[in-house]
């Protein structure tokens, strides 16, 4: 009996061992990816306040495009409906399912964005213009915030995949994470008319 206690000891002891700094060295690798999460959610909250300043500089010229206005503010509701969590990362479809709504958010304002074409008094207006502006610097800052959140999360799972550090984060609760993927809509060239 007491030599089986004393092996068990050993066991938990060597395991304690070999775990701890394995996964101590993978916190700062979660809590990057995790900054990174932070600043995609900044920024794409950044560009859902940007939407009702946008709707208003083009709504009070425009006054038939009511269709477009709607499917703005429903893909808006829809995109900051959910939010990326500690759970979000581990679940790929969750990341699918956000990179869907953002990329439906996206083609929305790109419609609306177009109605200038139809309305070239719009062209002229300072507030449309300069929401545009913010817009596009907006969209510059998302792809930077998502390519590094992908190259966070890459870190993290270089770090923790191997073997046999993989079986020591699965031990602590420390899964593979998914990167960002664009959705398959983002895959074909849109239609550009001039």
């Amino acid at each position: 009996m007491k030599k089986w206690l004393i092996g068990a000891l050993l066991v938990a002891i060597v395991g304690l061992v070999w775990i701890a700094p394995t996964y101590n060295n993978m916190i700062p690798l979660r809590n990057k990816v995790e900054q990174t999460v932070g600043e995609m959610q900044f920024q794409y909250q950044r560009r859902a306040d940007l939407i009702p300043a946008i709707v208003q500089s083009v709504s009070a010229q425009v006054k038939g495009e009511k269709e477009t206005f709607t499917q703005v503010a429903e893909a808006r509701a829809k995109a900051t409906s959910i939010q990326l969590t500690a759970e979000a990362l581990k679940d790929p479809k969750a990341m699918e399912a956000y990179a869907a709504n953002q990329a439906t958010l996206a083609g929305a304002l790109g419609k609306l964005l177009s109605i200038q074409e139809k309305y070239p008094d719009l062209k002229q207006s300072e507030a449309f213009n300069q929401a545009r502006v913010t817009l596009e610097e907006t969209e510059n800052r998302i792809k930077f915030a998502r390519k590094e959140f992908n190259t966070a999360v890459k870190a993290y799972n270089d770090k923790r995949d191997p073997f046999p550090a993989n079986v020591a984060t699965l031990v602590v609760g420390m899964p593979h994470l998914a990167s960002f993927q664009a959705s398959a809509d983002a895959q074909n060239m849109p239609a550009v008319n001039f």
